[in-house]
């Protein structure tokens, strides 16, 4: 186990601390005694292993030779810290450095002469225990000689700033690499490191491909890396990154110091889901000459754009009364058809002209609203079929109309079924036409306009031989409807005379009773005072 200094407060030779040279206490008493009096320690107890480190003594300190044993010859005289922390070297002449105490510092000394240009170079190893001063002593070991230079270089990696990172002047390692941490300038973000080399050098591999540190949010990176600069005005950086400021999107400008957002001019608006480094924009006006035409069970809307608008405009059709599928889509022509209407029914009908800011639900659209009547249901009625002719029958009906316009010069097609299997079609601008039937089979007609089938009759029956020849539904039920109103107002009239009767029976019966009790009053009125015989009346009763 090595010598420990014994001095009060002093580390060397201990673990972790630096190696210095220890002397070992002197042999004889007297001596001894100088240095326990001259030691700060109290009832020090001397023992084999223990000593006093060389720090203790000035630099200059004289030795002697006891028993094959160097010591000092003045008792130990430095104990303040900041006296002993000193680093000094002593330089024997064409010998290598003997350095008693290192600095946290790397060093490099060149000792040499320039007439046989010996140089010898030697490295100081960091210590833990880092001196204020360095001191360098040259001894002549009487050799002829003259000293040209001594030079004494601190290699340590020096100060820099690169890719927004800047690293502090860093002593190089006695290993050949560490790795140092940086910290990211001011207005950036990140966690930067760097190696430094033992040459006293930043790796140059590592600077080249340094990206540890980014620009915060509104900020950009300078021209050389070194700093980050806000954004100009009318530019933004949404993100922490490396990248330079964007011009703020259309229609949108930055505010105050805040240069991480743009917000939108007044009148113009971002959609709901668009983040805010997107454009604005301007609600459209109103679709224009909006025009329609209308059938009995579809609508056909046309209209021009807004004035305004752009190549993005889109229009939305909102018809309360129609199919609801129609309010759930966009569309991009100025033509719309709707369909599966009712007719004869009045549609509300509103063309939006839809953009990005429409989709905020702080914009109001801009709608054309028109009132759409459908036509009303043209029909052929009347359809009926007769006996003409042996073997043929009579088909008439009446012309259709619409509303009080009644539709003439039209082609009609009278179509005809035997047995639910279709047989042929005649055509005829008549009301009427004579059929050929040959058989008793069931006979089915219906009459439709050429130019539209949609406008047709409900179909009749027809067959040979049976009592009912001429099937007309809609007089049919009239004639229902006639038999069951008449028996309704019969029955209306037998309540009302049997209410009469009642009521006329009861009236008797009370102008009976008032007869009566005016009879029997009158004849006690005649009586008084006269004995009467009793006697029973057959007329009252």
């Amino acid at each position: 186990m090595g010598r420990k200094c014994s001095v009060y407060s002093c580390s060397s030779n201990y673990k972790d601390a630096d190696t210095v040279k220890i002397f070992r206490f002197p042999q004889d008493d007297d001596e001894k005694q100088k240095w326990l009096n001259a030691l700060p320690n109290a009832q020090l107890v001397v023992m084999k292993w223990i000593g006093v480190c060389e720090r203790h003594w000035p630099l200059d300190y004289s030795t002697y030779q006891q028993k094959g044993h160097s010591l000092p010859v003045d008792p130990p005289s430095i104990f303040d810290k900041k006296n002993f922390r000193s680093t000094f070297c002593i330089f024997d002449f064409h010998q290598t450095i003997d350095c008693r105490m290192w600095r946290n510092d790397c060093l490099s000394l060149t000792l040499g002469r320039p007439t046989c240009d010996l140089r010898n170079h030697t490295i100081i190893e960091p210590s833990r225990n880092s001196g204020s001063y360095l001191y360098l002593a040259i001894r002549d070991t009487g050799a002829c000689g003259s000293i040209h230079s001594v030079t004494v270089t601190i290699k340590q990696c020096p100060r820099i700033t690169s890719s927004l990172a800047v690293f502090e002047e860093t002593p190089a390692p006695l290993r050949p690499r560490k790795s140092v941490k940086g910290r990211c300038v001011e207005n950036a973000v990140g966690f930067p490191w760097l190696t430094c080399t033992s040459t006293g050098r930043w790796d140059e591999r590592e600077l080249k491909t340094l990206e540890s540190c980014m620009c915060a949010r509104g900020y950009e990176p300078s021209e050389d890396s070194t700093r980050c600069n806000v954004c100009k005005e009318g530019y933004y950086k949404s993100t922490d990154a490396s990248k330079r400021c964007e011009k703020c999107p259309q229609h949108s400008y930055t505010t105050g110091g805040d240069r991480t957002h743009c917000v939108c001019f007044s009148g113009y608006y971002r959609a709901s889901n668009d983040a805010k480094d997107k454009g604005c924009y301007q609600p459209y006006g109103p679709p224009r000459n909006v025009n329609w035409t209308s059938n009995q069970n579809s609508i056909t809307l046309r209209w021009q754009p807004p004035l305004n608008s752009g190549r993005d405009v889109k229009y939305s059709i909102n018809c309360p009364l129609c199919n609801r599928d129609q309010d759930s889509r966009l569309i991009d022509g100025t033509v719309q058809v709707i369909h599966s209407l009712q007719p004869g029914t009045v549609y509300s009908v509103s063309i939006c002209s839809e953009n990005n800011a429409t989709s905020n639900p702080l914009v109001k659209k801009n709608c054309s609203t028109v009132h759409v009547t459908t036509k009303k249901r043209v029909k052929i009625t009347h359809l009926s079929v007769r006996p003409s002719q042996r073997n043929s029958v009579l088909v008439e009906w009446s012309r259709p109309n619409s509303g009080e316009i009644y539709l003439n010069d039209f082609d009609y097609e009278l179509r005809m079924w035997r047995d639910e299997k279709f047989v042929s079609t005649f055509h005829t601008k008549n009301t009427q036409y004579v059929v050929p039937v040959t058989d008793n089979s069931r006979y089915r007609f219906e009459v439709y306009l050429s130019s539209n089938n949609n406008i047709r009759s409900d179909p009749t029956y027809y067959k040979l031989g049976a009592n009912m020849t001429n099937i007309d539904i809609g007089v049919k039920k009239l004639g229902i409807a006639i038999g069951i109103l008449t028996v309704i107002i019969l029955l209306m009239l037998l309540f009302l005379l049997f209410a009469v009767w009642c009521y006329r029976r009861q009236d008797l019966q009370a102008l009976q009773q008032d007869l009566r009790l005016v009879d029997v009053s009158q004849h006690v009125e005649q009586c008084k005072g006269v004995s009467l015989k009793s006697y029973t009346s057959l007329v009252l009763y």
